[in-house]
């Protein structure tokens, strides 16, 4: 029998009401638009990997081509914010599931992220041609996003 991979050493988990992100993102259907940063410090949680919960909706049905994405930006070594994410800054991107559908208030997750040391996080509408809006609906409704860090133990 394989030893199950359990949850440890959990930090605190990093919130972000709608209005911080920006509380929505611009319809498009080519490249992304990118919410606000959201910081993670990761120097004295010493964790490996992150969960993340998005709440949101979309104004109509997106188009079937598009993804609700996550972009990590690094900072350097003295905390320095490194670039605001574009079509042209290549970063780390992780894809929501489920795809975008419909039209009604989603949690979209994303599990087990590689967790940098310090970097920026940004949600990114990336062609699906409609507008994603925000929705303070996790964490008794106080947040839109949820990023809870952790490392694996037996």
């Amino acid at each position: 029998m394989s030893t199950p991979i359990l949850r440890q050493n959990q930090g605190s988990v990093i919130v972000a009401t709608a209005s911080a992100l920006g509380s929505t993102l611009a319809s498009t259907t080519t490249n992304g638009t990118y919410s606000s940063a959201t910081r993670i410090n990761n120097s004295s949680l010493a964790a490996l990997l992150m969960d993340v919960w998005l709440a949101g909706s979309f104004g109509s049905s997106p188009a079937g081509a598009g993804a609700l994405q996550l972009a990590l930006i690094a900072r350097d070594n003295a905390g320095t914010i490194g670039p605001t994410p574009s079509s042209s800054i290549l970063g780390k991107f992780y894809t929501f599931t489920p795809s975008p559908s419909g039209t009604g208030t989603l949690v979209y997750k994303i599990e087990a992220i590689p967790l940098p040391y310090d970097c920026d996080v940004y949600i990114v509408n990336n062609s699906t041609g409609q507008t994603f809006t925000f929705q303070n609906s996790l964490n008794s409704s106080a947040d839109a996003l949820l990023i809870q860090p952790w490392s694996p133990g037996t």
